[in-house]
């Protein structure tokens, strides 16, 4: 069940994303697994489903990680990405101290990440919910592919901050 986004007087939205399936193991290490066959499907199911959504982002904040950049990459094209090492397995205070960093000018920025990460920085943020099962959903996991749309009533991103967010849309 998914919640309708709701535009009133949001100021930002920001679209976090957990890379998608990615294979097992990879002679390159953990930072070059590639998307699995599932994963790439995936991903690419995501992006249809965003667009359908309405949900278009300004910009991108994305893990170098292999499966990171080629989830972005089956789900979006051509908007400006900023490539991160520092999401590569982040912890949940560096994810908020990159969004917070984000360019005014961006009003919808989509950030591609790992677990867990993701999966904390969602807890943390979230204060309310448009849809209350989703808060239940939300404890639970964030999988593989997952999209949270939270909704911020913020001028700046440097006034993201915990328990600020509306939880707008949940897709697993």
């Amino acid at each position: 069940m998914q919640s309708s986004v709701n535009t009133g007087t949001t100021q930002r939205r920001l679209i976090l994303i957990r890379h998608a399936k990615a294979m097992e193991e990879d002679v390159g290490g953990d930072h070059a697994r590639q998307l699995s066959e599932r994963g790439l499907a995936d991903a690419a199911a995501l992006g249809e489903w965003l667009s359908a959504q309405g949900l278009v982002p300004d910009a991108a904040l994305c893990s170098t990680a292999t499966r990171t950049r080629q989830t972005l990459a089956a789900i979006t094209k051509n908007i400006p990405t900023i490539l991160s090492d520092r999401l590569y397995l982040a912890s949940t205070n560096d994810m908020l101290s990159q969004i917070q960093a984000t360019d005014d000018a961006v009003t919808t920025l989509m950030v591609v990440a790992h677990n867990p990460g993701s999966h904390s920085l969602l807890g943390q943020l979230v204060g309310s919910y448009a849809n209350e099962e989703d808060a239940d959903r939300l404890l639970l996991k964030f999988p593989t592919s997952a999209c949270a749309v939270m909704e911020f009533n913020a001028a700046h991103w440097k006034e993201i901050a915990p328990n600020s967010a509306t939880l707008a849309l949940l897709r697993y």
